[in-house]
């Protein structure tokens, strides 16, 4: 799924690879009371906290960044085929993932920029790309700066 937005000169699009509940809250907020989730309900749920299940919406997203001639990619989400041992809900992903940054004018051999804001296995995962039976580079136009 994509979103597009323009900011000055800047054409921003949101990729979003997958989102769903998957966290317990204390997973963040280990001291959190029910109480304090039911009594802010009307603005968490559904989008942030589904209260039947008592999971947070977790939401593994990256964005393009057309600014001028650069095609500028902000973290590169979960990546297909990536064995993620112990988390199932990103172990060996098969989206649709490429085909959306071709749709937001961001083939990755165009893109002359990657920006990783940390190196969680949700930020750096279309890094690399299975190819010819090794991990190859999906942006090689941003290794060659």
């Amino acid at each position: 799924m994509m979103q597009t937005r323009t900011v000055g000169d800047l054409k921003i699009t949101r990729i979003l690879e997958y989102a769903g509940p998957t966290h317990d809250p204390a997973f963040l907020f280990p001291d959190i009371d029910r109480g304090v989730l039911d009594a802010n309900a009307d603005w968490m749920a559904p989008h942030h906290w589904m209260p039947h299940m008592n999971k947070l919406i977790v939401t593994i997203q990256f964005w393009v960044v057309h600014a001028g001639d650069n095609i500028i990619v902000v973290d590169t989400g979960v990546g297909n085929f990536k064995p993620r041992a112990g988390i199932a809900r990103m172990n060996m992903l098969n989206t649709l993932v490429r085909e959306w940054m071709i749709a937001a004018g961001a083939p990755p051999e165009k893109v002359t920029h990657v920006v990783m804001t940390h190196l969680h296995a949700d930020h750096v995962g279309w890094n690399t790309t299975w190819q010819d039976n090794r991990w190859a580079p999906t942006f090689p136009r941003a290794c060659s700066h």
